[in-house]
């Protein structure tokens, strides 16, 4: 892995009353750049969406969920009364449980169709360097 520090000084946020999140970095970074980008589905306030390698998790008000990728496993955590996570609440909250799956599978396709926009194949190389960084899975 490669540890490159990313250091961005806009020279004046929209709204600076709002914190920054890592999933705007992508944004922030065309719109210093002078490139306008398609825009994915917008989170509301509270919302919070991370697709990770292992791992997609979706954050909104006091429920977390996380969904392995490896089998779809999703779990579902009360933040208030389990800020630790160790008790799977998707049983006990089916109503949330669904609509956090829906609204993550929502969120995932949405940022999936903004990367592929305008976007060909990868190269051989890149796709090798993708999967040696661990962002692609090699084909066997």
């Amino acid at each position: 892995m490669l540890e490159i520090p990313l250091i961005v000084a806009p020279p004046v946020l929209e709204d600076q009353s709002i914190p920054l999140l890592t999933q705007d970095l992508h944004h922030l970074i065309l719109e210093i750049a002078g490139v306008a980008p398609e825009r994915t589905e917008e989170l509301a306030p509270g919302e919070l969406f991370l697709g990770e390698l292992g791992f997609r998790t979706y954050v909104n008000g006091r429920w977390k969920s996380t969904v392995r990728r490896s089998d779809g496993e999703h779990f579902l955590f009360d933040l208030i009364t389990d800020p630790d996570e160790r008790a799977n609440a998707a049983g006990a909250a089916p109503d949330v449980a669904a609509a956090h799956l829906r609204r993550i599978d929502q969120l995932a396709r949405s940022f999936v169709a903004e990367g592929a926009a305008g976007r060909g194949e990868i190269s051989q190389h890149e796709r090798e360097t993708l999967e040696v960084l661990g962002y692609l899975e090699e084909d066997h």
